[in-house]
C-alpha cells in the first residue's frame, strides 16, 4: 500500500549499493526512517538533501518503508549557501533529532523548525531562539510568565534561572553573564509565540554571541552532543 507523508529531512545515511536511509521529521512531530533506493535507470536522478521540506510517497510493506517518489516543497536555501550555513544547519537538525529522545511527539516543534528554516537572518540568533523554544516546550524552563523585568541577584552575584532538575547560575560580572538586555530577550523569546516577531529583535553581535553560548550551555544539560565541533559557528 502506498502512503504519503510531508516533513523535513533531518539526516541521510548511505548504505549498501548506493541506497540511502533518510530520517524525516514529519508535520505531526514524528520521526520516521525510510529507504531511498538507488534508481535502476542511470537517467533517473533522485537527490535528497538535509534541511529540505519534502513530500514522499512510500510503501510500508517492508521493515523500513521504501520511498517510491520524493518531491522538494521547500529548499531553505538560506541555510545552504556557505560552509558556515551548513554548519549551523547541521547543528539545528542534530539538536532537533536529539531532543526527540527527551520530549513527546510535538507538532509545535516541527512548526517552529520550519519557520526558523524559512528566515533569512543571522543564524546564530535563530539557533538561540530555537534552543530556548525547545527548552520551553519540553518543560525545562519554568515560571517565565511569572517573572518580572528585574533580575534577582543572589549572594554570589549570580542570577538564577530554574531549569527542570537544574538550577543554573551565571555571573553577572563576567563575559558569560546574563545582563538585563539578555534576560529580557530570553523572557520575550519564551513568552512570545510568533517566531518571525522574535527574529526581528535588534541585537548587537556581542549580545548575540552571549545568548548563543547561554542557550548551548542550558541545552547541554539535557542532551549529550559534541558541542565543540560547532564552536566555529560565526554567523
Amino acid at each position: 500500500m502506498t502512503k504519503t507523508l510531508e516533513g523535513i529531512v533531518i539526516s541521510t545515511k548511505k548504505v549498501s549499493e548506493g541506497d540511502t536511509i533518510i530520517d524525516i521529521f514529519d508535520v505531526n512531530g514524528n520521526y520516521n526512517s525510510f529507504l531511498l533506493k538507488k534508481p535502476k535507470s542511470t537517467k533517473k536522478i533522485i537527490y535528497c538533501e538535509i534541511g529540505t521540506f519534502v513530500k514522499i510517497d512510500y510503501s510500508d510493506r517492508y521493515k523500513i518503508p521504501v520511498i517510491t517518489n520524493i518531491y522538494t516543497l521547500e529548499d531553505f536555501i538560506f541555510w545552504k549557501q556557505s560552509y558556515q550555513d551548513f554548519l549551523a544547519l547541521n547543528f539545528l537538525l542534530e539538536i532537533t533529532k536529539e531532543f526527540n529522545k527527551h520530549a513527546a511527539e510535538e507538532k509545535e516543534i516541527h512548526q517552529i523548525l520550519r519557520t526558523i528554516l524559512s528566515i533569512d537572518k543571522n543564524k546564530k540568533f535563530l539557533l538561540s531562539i530555537y534552543i530556548l523554544k525547545l527548552l520551553s516546550i519540553g518543560g525545562y524552563i519554568d515560571d517565565f510568565y511569572g517573572l518580572k523585568n528585574t533580575l534577582k541577584i543572589n549572594k554570589n552575584n549570580q542570577t538564577n534561572i530554574q531549569l527542570k532538575q537544574h538550577e543554573i547560575g551565571f555571573e553577572i560580572s563576567n563575559d558569560f553573564g546574563i545582563d538585563f538586555n539578555i534576560f529580557k530577550i530570553i523572557r520575550y523569546t519564551i513568552v512570545t509565540k510568533n517566531i518571525l516577531l522574535i527574529s526581528k529583535i535588534s541585537i548587537d553581535p556581542k549580545t548575540e554571541s552571549k545568548l548563543f553560548e547561554i542557550a548551548k550551555h542550558w541545552i547541554s544539560f539535557i542532551m549529550n552532543l559534541d558541542f565543540e565541533k560547532y564552536k566555529d559557528i560565526q554567523l
